[in-house]
């Protein structure tokens, strides 16, 4: 009798286990309580344009500090030349070229590899005074000069 009020309790005990295993995950919760509004997991739709279709932008926040934007095309650079930036603010370099390479901040010692047809950023904390050249490290290109007062 021992034996079969163990197995007895044995199922209950597994079968209250699954139950509970089993339960609700919905979010949304139906009630007759006017004071307890309606909840629901469901993501609301992407806005819609004028001609009915979704769409959807993510604006990407501007680096804080300064920025500075250069590009090299055919060996050639637009943008860059002397840039006077303040002791300790936050720098942030942005290069596209039309070459696989690195930028190279000399003076603070940073590369940030920058892909063919891409954009890469450096970034960094303008906290050594003087003035420190910025350039395609492998092309050996100088994209600016950067004056840290």
């Amino acid at each position: 009798m021992a034996r079969t009020s163990f197995r007895r309790i044995s199922l209950a005990l597994a079968a209250a286990l699954l139950l509970a295993a089993c339960g609700d995950d919905d979010a949304s919760t139906v009630t007759d309580d006017p004071a307890v509004e309606e909840t629901s997991t469901t993501m609301p739709p992407a806005s819609e344009t004028e001609e009915g279709t979704s769409s959807t932008t993510t604006a990407v926040p501007e680096p804080a500090g300064t920025v500075i934007e250069v590009s090299v095309a055919g060996g050639q650079v637009d943008g860059g030349g002397r840039t006077a930036v303040p002791l300790g603010d936050a720098v942030t370099v942005r290069v596209t070229s039309d070459v696989d390479d690195h930028i190279h901040l000399h003076g603070y010692d940073v590369l940030v590899d920058v892909a063919a047809g891409e954009t890469a950023e450096l970034t960094f904390t303008a906290d050594i005074p003087g003035v420190f050249e910025v350039e395609l490290e492998e092309s050996r290109i100088p994209l600016l000069e950067l004056e840290v007062s």
